[in-house]
């Protein structure tokens, strides 16, 4: 029955390679989902493939099983190998020997090799002349040899029960399970215990007792060498000294039984005995429940590996159903509050502009009294343009006017190139010009050419073609020229703040003349007045348009009174304000 363990270990290679495939399935699989990042800020190979359980499956999966025949003596350990292999490999000898690794080989060769890696050049009996058993020179250990590197006599046999893989260690009497835990062989063993005729002695108890604790879960089949005698009974007649021997090897096996196999973390343990060494079926048996184990443990682990990558997906699906459930509600939830904040705000800012639409209205109420309250002629009053007017609010000349894309600003007042978002503070002058179009007009309804637009695109759609607001039939030509080059389409032709002050100044003088009510002062007025040069007309010359500087001296600045010397002095305060209220009148007719 040993003839079939080739097969076994055919068959072990052929699932090892699946396992081995499906490992690196598992891996590539684990890459590629880290690559993904479906799950951000996990380390999610270390996760679901932990380091201990990889080192785990690739020592199974790496390493190949190889049979380890300990014993009592050498005898034993040789009379075990002797029967599997069918001929007298082994001398039947007590001396000290090394690790013996026999596998198979087209020829009989045997070699030295330092742990299995280097060969070490040495003269051997075995290779001088043809054997049918090793020379017992060649299995004696050195006395300088290293124990934590052992030297290993490598014999090659040609034995069809060595095919397929099939390997068998002989370990020397000490020093072998700290070898083995060192895995400096690369092998995963099947341990198989060699029984003398002798009791086990202290040494072999002990040896016994490291290797439970350093393999706890790998079974053991204990072999008896008495090749002739049965522990099963049978018919044939033993001699006193066989019955003595037989006795002594009971006891033997059953102090070895209560060493091995006593302890509850050890009860399901496998280990067998064999109460002859030519019950070689046994062997298979056992092998083939060694090499199973080894896969099924392999198995095992890499079932872990995939429930537990299982499970994460499952449980991160259900997190997704969940928000998927739960992300409609919150996004209703956030709309209503938002509907409702926006209505609150909406109530208060209605509030507020009901209250503000009350103070505008009653300020112009309070001036229009003031005004009917004087004599004088509400048209001469309106021919007055200036009135020591300010320019205020000028949110275009820094960048931040433009809020997340929107323009903001009165529409009428705003200049054509605010549309474009490529704008410099020459828009303020533009918005200027508007604001003094009304100052002249002396009223706070829309110019006539805005008026009939529904809608702000349209304005703009229009003033960006050159609409501008109509020139009015009291303009004297100063005040409208001033106008025109004010809101100018091209911003580098506006003038400049500093240019229209002068401007201004001069028509608040040639107002100041106006009130002598001598006709020929008045005349000489007009005709002193017709030889200066119009300071308006000035304004578009180069040097007083943007980018250049403006060269007029100032004129003097005069105190500005009523045209009526019988009527009160006009209050400038109060003037300003018609202005400034005639401008917050507008925006609140926005549309």
């Amino acid at each position: 029955m040993v003839s079939n363990l080739p097969q076994e270990f055919k068959r072990y290679q052929r699932n090892r390679n699946q396992l081995r495939h499906i490992l690196e399935e598992t891996q590539r699989t684990l890459e590629v989902i880290k690559l993904e990042n479906f799950f951000p800020g996990e380390s999610i190979i270390e996760e679901l493939l932990p380091p201990l359980t990889l080192d785990r499956v690739t020592h199974i999966l790496d390493n190949s099983p190889a049979i380890v025949i300990f014993g009592q003596d050498n005898i034993a350990k040789a009379s075990l190998v002797n029967n599997l292999l069918s001929a007298d490999i082994l001398p039947l000898s007590n001396d000290s020997w090394r690790w013996v690794k026999i596998t198979y080989g087209h020829t009989n060769h045997v070699s030295l090799t330092l742990g299995l890696e280097y060969e070490v050049v040495e003269t051997l009996k075995a290779n001088e002349k043809s054997w049918s058993t090793l020379p017992l020179e060649d299995l004696e250990k050195s006395i300088n040899e290293d124990i934590n590197c052992p030297t290993v006599l490598e014999v090659k046999l040609d034995q069809a029960v060595l095919k397929e893989g099939v390997q068998i260690f002989v370990v020397p009497n000490n020093g072998v399970v700290t070898i083995l835990a060192k895995d400096l062989l690369k092998i995963l063993p099947i341990f198989l215990y060699a029984l003398g005729e002798q009791p086990l002695t202290e040494e072999n108890l002990e040896e016994l007792r490291d290797l439970k604790e350093t393999y706890p879960y790998n079974p053991i089949l204990f072999i008896s060498s008495l090749a002739n005698v049965l522990l099963d009974g049978t018919d044939a007649e033993l001699t006193e000294s066989e019955q003595h021997s037989l006795q002594r090897m009971e006891e033997s096996v059953e102090v070895h039984q209560l060493t091995w196999l006593v302890g509850e973390q050890y009860v399901n343990n496998s280990s067998d005995l064999v109460d002859s060494c030519k019950k070689t079926d046994r062997v298979l048996h056992f092998t083939r429940a060694c090499l199973q184990s080894y896969l099924i443990n392999a198995s095992t682990y890499l079932n872990e590996i995939h429930t537990t990558s299982l499970r994460k997906f499952i449980l991160s699906a259900f997190d997704m159903a969940r928000k998927i459930q739960i992300t409609p509600r919150r996004i209703q939830y956030a709309q209503q509050k938002e509907n409702e904040l926006y209505d609150s705000l909406m109530k208060v800012v209605n509030e507020q502009q009901m209250e503000l639409t009350e103070l505008i209205q009653c300020i112009i109420q309070e001036m229009k009294d003031d005004i009917l309250e004087s004599t004088d002629d509400i048209f001469q009053y309106q021919t007055v343009p200036f009135n020591n007017t300010k320019l205020t609010d000028l949110g275009f000349c820094i960048t931040e006017a433009m809020m997340s894309g929107s323009i903001v600003g009165t529409p009428i007042h705003m200049a054509p190139e605010l549309l474009s978002g490529h704008y410099d503070s020459s828009v303020d002058v533009y918005a200027f010009g508007i604001l003094f179009w009304y100052i002249c007009a002396g009223k706070v309804r829309l110019p006539y050419a805005f008026e009939q637009f529904h809608n702000k695109e349209q304005l703009w759609t229009s003033v960006r073609k050159g609409l501008r607001p109509e020139r009015l039939s009291h303009f004297d030509e100063e005040c409208w020229t001033l106008m025109e080059q004010c809101w100018s389409a091209e911003p580098f032709k506006r003038p400049l703040l500093g240019a229209i002050q002068p401007v201004l100044e001069s028509i608040q003088e040639k107002a100041e003349r106006g009130k002598s009510l001598q006709v020929g002062a008045q005349k000489q007025q007009e005709s002193s007045s017709s030889k200066q040069t119009n300071l308006a007309l000035a304004l578009a010359e180069p040097n007083n348009q943007r980018g250049a500087v403006f060269s007029l001296l100032p004129l003097r600045r005069k105190v500005f009174r009523a045209v009526n010397p019988v009527a009160r002095p006009f209050h400038k305060t109060k003037f300003f304000q018609t202005g400034i209220c005639s401008n917050i009148f507008v925006q609140m007719r926005e549309f």
